[in-house]
């Protein structure tokens, strides 16, 4: 499967010429807050845009067109973005392609069932993985961005596209492998932890980038070990390098939650337990502390919540 939109993005990652993000946004240009506010309302627009595409490849497309209008923004702006006749979301779940085949996360066969290289299956559930995590990223600027600062909005806009990017080039290591996204079933547990949340910002501030995003830094070890099992050090590479570019998004997570606990006049550290009692009963380690802790999330947080597997 080959994604055309998002060709020259990938050609120009590694060099970083277009692909210019940082954690506090300074890729954008200053902009006036008028114009700030109408880009705005086109990012929720289009980020609804991206949830409801059913082709991947619309997806990506999608994606670089809200990139370009969040490089005229300024995500310093502090304008508190209101909702609008463009603004909110008309849509129960994500669009999808018609292949891969979704099926109950419980009724998921392991990779000798479905008779495939453990690499292929590794990769072809990361692939998955992202495309979700394109849906819910986009979904957190569609849904929640009415009442935050312009930001949050920037924010969660360019992970949405950097979930695209890593989307991307596990697709394109899976052609290097004669195999292609779609060829495997996949399951909609992400997003159903998504949807569990879509009324409570917090709530999805903690299930998705502070839960299961934060997952991924503690599987970075996990997954490369898998990787080199299978004597694939190409695919181990590229798999380490999601699970670092992976710290942005968590975060962010962090940066929103402190946000949002200094307006209620409250602990971030509480709502982040209270979250998770209320919507993942736990948080599983063992945890990769180092990645962790660069994301800005203290062993506070979680300590109290663990379930050692």
């Amino acid at each position: 499967m080959m994604f055309r939109g998002f060709h020259q993005i990938l050609t120009s990652y590694s060099s970083s010429s277009l692909f210019r993000l940082s954690s506090c946004g300074k890729f954008f240009s200053s902009s006036v807050v008028a114009r700030d506010g109408e880009a705005a309302v086109d990012l929720m627009g289009i980020a609804s845009q991206v949830v409801i595409a059913k082709n991947p490849e619309e997806k990506l497309s999608l994606l670089l067109k809200g990139h370009q209008i969040c490089e005229s923004c300024s995500p310093s702006s502090l304008a508190i973005l209101t909702p609008s006749n463009n603004s909110g979301v008309e849509y129960d779940a994500p669009g999808r392609p018609d292949k891969p085949e979704l099926v109950h996360p419980t009724k998921m066969l392991t990779h000798k069932k479905l008779k495939v290289p453990l690499q292929i299956y590794l990769l072809h559930s990361l692939a998955h993985i992202e495309l979700n995590a394109i849906d819910i990223a986009s979904d957190m600027v569609a849904r929640f961005a009415p009442g935050m600062p312009l930001g949050f909005a920037c924010d969660w806009f360019e992970v949405a596209y950097e979930e695209g990017v890593h989307f991307q080039l596990l697709c394109e290591r899976l052609k290097q492998l004669n195999y292609s996204y779609g060829d495997l079933p996949g399951h909609d547990g992400l997003w159903r932890a998504a949807d569990s949340t879509k009324e409570d910002l917090v709530g999805r501030l903690v299930a998705i980038p502070l839960v299961q995003e934060a997952r991924a830094l503690d599987s970075k070890e996990r997954l490369n070990k898998k990787m080199v099992s299978c004597a694939d050090a190409v695919s181990a590479k590229l798999v380490e390098k999601i699970c670092d570019e992976e710290i942005k998004h968590v975060k962010y997570g962090v940066k929103w939650l402190n946000y949002i606990a200094e307006q209620r006049n409250t602990s971030a550290k509480l709502l982040y337990q209270e979250g998770v009692l209320k919507y993942t009963g736990k948080v599983v380690g063992p945890f990769n502390v180092e990645s962790r802790t660069e994301a800005g999330m203290p062993t506070d947080w979680y300590q109290q919540t663990v379930t050692k597997n």
